[in-house]
């Protein structure tokens, strides 16, 4: 099955993300505030050398001074130190809104994109293919035999193999080439700036890796997306090549 949009990590990202920048705001409250008491501990400073220097040095008023800089200081050292609190804690809730953006938006067993995500990652390629006219090659890829995977060794083994498969797919990708866990044994993948040949042949590679390593193999469809073309048609044609792709290896299938 899919992974499915979880609104509770959305909703926790912003929450977070919220959280963060009001601490951030604490924090430079707090150095404000310490940034005033210095300047009331420099000017109490400066009164009490006046008044020091007149008369004798344990004027009242002046050794009242002295005390009261000496408390502007202690509590504007304690604003600093948690105004760095605030920071690191504003920093924390911005990680943990990283995470919970990632995973949201990735598979956790594969690392690719989740589908919901992974569609509009596919939709703004488009758009930029059709205005740069630039190759745009979409790749349906189908992991043979998990269902026996599964049946014979376990779920655990089963996840074992699609983590496998995406390794040795991303390892023949660019990092900004888009890989997408379509279905529980199927993924999307497109590339652009390379001719359909050329992904062909790093799909093989891929498969070649995964045979090696794992004895295991996929079946892969790719398509070239033909000027106007949408995502709805380019994923039928690559389903549908990849389905003969897997007849001609297998008729049996």
């Amino acid at each position: 099955m899919s992974a499915l949009w979880n609104p509770h990590l959305a909703t926790s990202a912003r929450d977070r993300d919220s959280t963060a920048t009001d601490r951030d705001k604490v924090a430079v409250g707090r150095d404000a505030t310490a940034d005033e008491r210095d300047g009331h501990s420099d000017e109490r400073d400066a009164r009490a050398d006046v008044r020091e220097s007149v008369v004798i040095a344990t004027d009242s008023e002046a050794l009242g001074d002295r005390r009261a800089a000496l408390h502007d200081r202690q509590a504007a050292g304690a604003d600093r130190v948690n105004a760095r609190f605030d920071r690191l804690a504003a920093a924390s809730d911005r990680t943990l809104a990283e995470r919970d953006r990632a995973e949201l938006l990735l598979d956790e067993l594969t690392g690719f994109y989740r589908r919901a995500a992974g569609f509009l990652a596919l939709d703004r390629e488009i758009v930029k293919a059709e205005r740069t006219a630039q190759p745009f090659v979409l790749v349906f890829v189908d992991v043979d035999g998990l269902k026996a995977v599964n049946d014979q060794h376990g779920h655990e083994a089963g996840d074992l193999l699609l983590r496998e498969v995406a390794r040795c797919i991303r390892a023949v990708l660019r990092d900004y080439d888009i890989c997408i866990r379509y279905g529980g044994d199927e993924f999307i993948c497109a590339v652009t700036d390379l001719s359909l040949p050329k992904v062909a042949a790093r799909f093989e590679a891929a498969n070649e890796e995964l045979n090696a390593v794992d004895h295991a193999s996929v079946s892969v469809g790719l398509v070239e997306r033909a000027p106007g073309e949408e995502l709805p048609s380019l994923i039928g044609r690559a389903d549908a090549a990849m389905y003969d792709a897997r007849q001609q290896r297998d008729p049996s299938n």
